[in-house]
């Protein structure tokens, strides 16, 4: 049984560092552009994008990229989770001790499918704003441009 909490607390604290890095990370750096810094060569000695093939050039994209892996992979865990949280209610059969114990596999189970929901909601809501607010910009800068 201790096992098994500690486990489930290491697990929803995996996931809460992932939804924080995404989190923080698409907000911070969401308004410095591309990776690499634009067009290099090899023969310039300049930095090459590795993730370009795969159509990743900035690092909201990428922090999307790997919230998607962690949705992908997470939700059958969650549901899996929640099977076996069901067979321990019914398991149970009516003892005190283990209706505890299924209740907080549930309720654990409950706190990180919310943390990977979550996770590429609160990515997905930062980052629509950033853009939103850098188009703001972009206008505002045309439309003083034009008064100078």
């Amino acid at each position: 049984m201790i096992k098994r909490k500690a486990f489930l607390h290491h697990l929803s604290v995996l996931l809460a560092t992932f939804m924080v890095f995404g989190l923080f990370s698409t907000a911070g750096v969401a308004l410095a552009g591309p990776l690499g810094g634009g067009e290099t060569s090899e023969s310039s000695g300049g930095l090459t994008n590795p993730l370009e093939p795969a159509g990743i050039d900035s690092i909201p994209l990428l922090i999307d990229k790997i919230l998607e892996i962690v949705v992908k992979v997470g939700l059958p865990i969650v549901a899996i989770a929640i099977i076996y949280t069901g067979f321990l209610f019914v398991s149970a059969r009516g003892d005190p001790s283990k209706l505890t114990t299924a209740k907080d596999a549930f309720k654990y189970t409950i706190i990180g499918a919310a943390i990977v929901l979550g996770a590429a909601v609160i990515s997905a809501a930062i980052n629509a704003t950033v853009d939103e607010i850098r188009s703001d910009a972009t206008v505002l800068i045309n439309i003083f441009s034009n008064i100078v």
